[in-house]
Parts: structure tokens; C-alpha cells; sequence
């Protein structure tokens, strides 16, 4: 399908993955983590924390608010 749209040469589309959850809420919802959802999450805060630390980045706010998980299990630091 094209749209024209008068005066418009070019547009664009961002596209960002959505995150339906913090850790925090997700922690607290039904089906609850396994352990080794657990043991997979904790992993993934130590190395994304190392991660920054590695660059000289301080985060300075780091909570489990700031974590942000997919429903595939990948966790974000915000």
C-alpha cells in the first residue's frame, strides 16, 4: 500500500522492542520464575552491570525497577 502525502520526500519508522514488565513487576506475577529463571536473570544483572562498568559507565540508579525483561527471558538495563 503507498500513501501520498503532499510536501513529504522521505519518512521514517523507529521500531523498539517492547517490554512488557519490569523485573520488580514480573517478580511478583503469576507464573512465577523458576530457579533457573532465576540463576539466568541474576547472571544477566551481574554481566550487564560489568558491561558498563567496563566502558567507564556509573549508573548510578540501579534498581530492580531499571531491569527490564522479554517475554523471551533477555534482561535491559535502563
Amino acid at each position: 500500500m503507498t500513501v501520498d502525502v503532499p510536501n513529504i520526500k522521505t519518512a521514517s519508522l523507529i521500531l523498539r522492542q517492547y517490554y512488557s514488565f519490569n523485573l520488580k513487576e514480573r517478580m511478583t506475577s503469576m507464573p512465577y520464575l523458576s530457579e533457573i529463571e532465576k540463576m539466568w536473570i541474576a547472571f544477566q544483572m551481574v554481566y550487564s552491570v560489568s558491561q558498563i562498568h567496563k566502558i567507564g559507565i556509573c549508573h548510578g540508579d540501579i534498581k530492580i525497577e531499571n531491569f527490564l525483561l522479554t517475554s523471551a527471558g533477555s534482561l535491559l538495563l535502563r
